[in-house]
């Protein structure tokens, strides 16, 4: 199991064993969604995606779809290890580990 909260917080554990404090921080940034997706350890904060990159965090980028550390994450999910979907304040997005996809929502257009 994966836990994420205030103060950058991220736990890895079980009920039987414990949890681990993998990550924590004084910097204000809240984890909304957490997801391990490819072998990697993702959060959705309101201040974009980020990868976790074992002391500390990535921002996913990419500038042709207006996708950094300016969208508001809202959750992330993946039912597979080939894309991870990202619900932001606005879009929808799909993540392949490499590029970001963005699908218009007809209202936000």
């Amino acid at each position: 199991i994966i836990i994420s909260g205030y103060g950058q917080t991220l736990l890895r554990g079980n009920a039987r064993e414990g949890f681990d404090l993998l990550h924590q921080a004084s910097i204000d940034m809240k984890f909304w969604s957490v997801r391990k997706f490819q072998d990697q350890i993702y959060v959705g904060t309101t201040q974009g995606l980020r990868r976790f990159n074992g002391s500390g965090f990535d921002v996913v980028r990419q500038a042709s779809v207006g996708f950094d550390e300016t969208t508001v994450v809202q959750q992330i999910d993946s039912v597979s290890h080939n894309y991870l979907w990202i619900v932001s304040d606005r879009h929808v997005f799909r993540y392949d580990g490499k590029n970001v996809e963005k699908f218009e929502h007809p209202d936000n257009i």
